[in-house]
């Protein structure tokens, strides 16, 4: 069996979520500024600045809708994090 079909067979099961990390307070990668790293923009696609998080969460979408199945995506957080993404 192929993984793509393992894959495929598990979303339809159910059997899969996706779980995103957004914990760091990205100070080292910002140089030296205290941003939530999965909130600040750093990929330019279809003309506008996407933040990881977004990247990621439409990824689930597409995926849920080209298997027909919810993928669940949990997000994680950190005190340092967990309001601001909570906002957004």
């Amino acid at each position: 069996m192929s993984f793509r079909r393992i894959g495929e067979e598990a979303l339809a099961s159910g059997a899969v979520a996706v779980v995103t990390l957004a914990v760091g307070a990205g100070s080292q990668w910002a140089k030296g500024a205290g941003v939530v790293k999965a909130l600040s923009p750093f990929s330019r696609l279809e003309g506008k600045h996407r933040t990881f998080l977004e990247v990621h969460l439409a990824k689930s979408r597409r995926t849920s809708r080209l298997s027909g199945h919810a993928v669940p995506h949990v997000i994680t957080t950190s005190y340092l994090t967990h309001e601001p993404t909570r906002r957004r």
